[in-house]
């Protein structure tokens, strides 16, 4: 199928990010959403799956000003791991803007399936610990996704 409109949208109103816990927890999240006041864009994703929510209309106060605002309701749709995956290879031939943040997203995605079976589970609770290599890996992609999101001309390999 070809996905001109819905990754020309994303790439206005779409977010790929990768998020990094604060140490000393090491962690590292993908992001990918869309958000929009209107309802007809979003469902335009939902076959893709993802987690819907919806933040609805209130008054807001602005910290520095002090203004009063009304907003709108609005819809925000995350995708994780495999449905971002599936999202950003189905749009990634037509994205402009985002072209590159989804590669280094469709990288990670890549990187963790292949490494996190690597990990081993020590004696406490949760998630084993990320491996150096992992870590370093991560640490590479994070800082590459964050470059392209400051609007850096990052090389990708």
């Amino acid at each position: 199928m070809i996905y001109h409109y819905e990754a020309g949208f994303f790439d206005g109103e779409g977010s790929i990010t990768i998020q990094r816990a604060q140490p000393p927890r090491q962690a590292f999240k993908l992001y990918v959403a869309i958000t929009s006041n209107n309802w007809e864009q979003i469902e335009l994703y939902q076959h893709w799956g993802g987690r819907l929510y919806t933040y609805e209309t209130g008054i807001r106060q602005h910290g520095e000003t002090g203004i009063r605002k009304t907003r709108a309701r609005s819809y925000a749709l995350f995708f994780e791991r495999d449905e971002a995956e599936v999202l950003l290879k189905d749009l990634l031939p037509f994205l402009r803007l985002k072209h590159k943040q989804a590669e280094v997203a469709l990288e990670f995605i890549e990187a963790y399936r292949r490494l996190s079976p690597l990990r081993v589970k020590t004696g406490r609770r949760g998630r084993p610990p990320y491996t150096g290599q992992e870590l370093k890996l991560y640490q590479e992609l994070y800082d590459k996704m964050r470059g392209l999101n400051l609007g850096e001309d990052i090389k990708l390999s």
